[in-house]
């Protein structure tokens, strides 16, 4: 089972870069009053990696919830 999960996340690391790399072109962004010019791939690069740190985040909270009772 661990090799298909290590496949699985592998395509959706291709994926992933594909679409980031489909994304070069800079974009503004603005959060409540500062603004900044930045490329849209480190945008969703950024937002990937809360993403898989969240989804980390709670499969090791119900991992812990299931191993307490």
């Amino acid at each position: 089972m661990s090799r298909v999960r290590l496949w699985a996340a592998g395509v959706i690391a291709v994926l992933l870069l594909i679409v980031l790399f489909q994304n070069l072109e800079p974009t503004r962004l603005s959060v409540l009053l500062w603004s900044w010019e930045v490329r849209l791939i480190m945008i969703m690069a950024v937002c990937a990696a809360l993403g898989a740190l969240l989804g980390a985040l709670v499969v090791l909270a119900l991992s812990a919830r299931r191993g307490s009772k």
